[in-house]
């Protein structure tokens, strides 16, 4: 029974679909670093004498310093799979704390980015980062639904 005070109607399983499309966002940044820094471990030696890596070491950018386009990859890199990471974090903790409204909201927020980043990633990234945004946003999709007023 609605009362006064509880005026939306709780939304069957809603919070549990935004709570998988979040561990999802975190999975997906796990494995990028995880990848990352196993193949940076594991590949010294062919970076050594891979003719691309040596490019990439030898390009220099003067931006605040001197760095080299290797860098720049790496960094970016490793902070894309932490921005993931904390995100999908993030969304873990607000997913237990907000009122059924704000959580709908925010689902739709998180639908949009994935959308969004589902675009890039099927232009720029391989098959698995493509399938776990768009299955995070079908899960943050799925919330939005039904957490309808």
């Amino acid at each position: 029974m609605l009362t006064p005070a509880s005026h939306v109607r709780p939304a069957p399983h809603a919070r549990r679909w935004y709570t998988l499309a979040s561990w999802l966002v975190v999975l997906l940044g796990l494995l990028h670093n995880g990848a990352f820094v196993s193949g940076f471990l594991l590949d010294a030696v062919r970076r050594q004498s891979s003719p691309v890596f040596q490019s990439m070491q030898e390009y220099k950018i003067n931006l605040f310093g001197t760095h080299s386009l290797l860098k720049f990859y790496e960094g970016f890199s490793l902070t894309m799979g932490c921005l993931l990471i904390l995100l999908g974090v993030l969304n873990l903790i607000v997913s237990r704390s907000l009122p059924l409204p704000a959580l709908r909201s925010a689902a739709l927020f998180n639908a949009v980015a994935c959308l969004l980043l589902t675009g890039l990633s099927l232009v720029y990234f391989h098959v698995l980062a493509t399938s776990l945004f768009v299955l995070a946003l079908a899960g943050y999709a799925v919330c939005y639904v039904r957490s309808a007023p």
